[in-house]
């Protein structure tokens, strides 16, 4: 759903050092992002206005009870590497979702090269970071509401366009990255099959899923997830994460919470979901106390949250 409008962030050449790199150069050994590709426990995630504002991430956690260990930052193809925001995430306990959006940006020249110096800088700025980090490139790829989707783009130039990118990062030696593919649910885009705009097992980490409960669509997690699950079932059998979710107030909201979490919670195919706490569009905070102590309960699980540098 197109619901969010980052803010501009300045292009950087590079991210700075942490205490102990070497300025100028990347640290030897890359971190190692396997642990957190497919971790004991499920990842529960928020995104914020302000992309890694602690202060809105922590308001959040004081209302469900639990810090969350996803954080989602939204970023313009072109923007530099949003490495402060990352170190901040990572310093909290938690992994940064890097939504990173290609607006008015043809995936034919990104596949061609016309943009290989900007992501050669921008990947060199995530491997000198050194810290993990989960890439959406491109989400939502099979609506046609986001300049690069149906609309414009072929799923085969979707998928050159991945994969180049993807073997810049490897050049680079740019490995802290979960490579996170990421579909709307299809729900209202049944025509549209996901098969062709898969890039490939060799380049992707996890499976991603962005879909809402509204009070014109879908109103359980089994009709609004389920059939993207089967879809995507049907392609890889790679990790999936709900990378972007939301419940519009009314009535059905507590409810369409706690099967949101509980069925997470119990899924052998998904290791966490990312709730979007913003007012864009459609107020999706958790503004009321029944939404919140739904959300509460079924977040104290302990299947729930871990601290993701404990992984390493």
């Amino acid at each position: 759903m197109n619901i969010h409008v980052p803010a501009p962030r300045p292009a950087t050449a590079a991210a700075p050092q942490r205490q102990g790199d070497t300025a100028g150069s990347p640290p030897p050994t890359t971190y190692d992002v396997a642990p957190l590709a497919r971790p004991a426990k499920k990842y529960l995630g928020v995104t914020v206005d302000g992309g890694a504002d602690l202060a809105k991430v922590d308001a959040f956690a004081q209302q469900i009870g639990k810090k969350p260990n996803l954080v989602a930052i939204f970023e313009s193809f072109n923007d530099g590497f949003a490495a402060s925001e990352v170190r901040k995430v990572y310093g909290y306990g938690g992994l940064a979702v890097i939504r990173w959006e290609p607006k008015n940006i043809s995936m034919s020249d990104i596949a061609a090269g016309k943009y290989d110096q900007y992501a050669t800088t921008f990947a060199k700025a995530v491997r000198t970071l050194n810290l993990p980090i989960a890439l959406t490139f491109a989400h939502e790829m099979n609506g046609s509401w986001y300049t690069w989707g149906t609309k414009s783009t072929t799923p085969a130039e979707f998928v050159a366009a991945w994969r180049h990118l993807h073997a810049i990062f490897v050049a680079q030696r740019a490995t802290n990255v979960l490579w996170t593919w990421t579909p709307n649910v299809i729900t209202y885009l049944k025509q549209v099959k996901l098969a062709p705009f898969y890039p490939g097992d060799d380049v992707v980490d996890w499976a991603g899923i962005d879909g809402y409960f509204s009070q014109h669509g879908p109103k359980t997690y089994s009709d609004l997830f389920v059939p993207t699950i089967n879809a995507i079932r049907g392609i890889t059998a790679k990790p999936i994460v709900i990378v972007e979710t939301g419940a519009e107030p009314g009535t059905a909201r507590p409810g369409q919470i706690d099967s949101l979490l509980s069925e997470v919670a119990s899924s052998s195919d998904v290791i966490g979901c990312v709730y979007f706490n913003m007012d864009a569009t459609k107020d999706w905070r958790l503004a009321d106390v029944a939404s919140q102590q739904a959300f509460a309960k079924q977040a104290a699980a302990d299947v729930f949250g871990f601290n993701v540098g404990g992984t390493r």
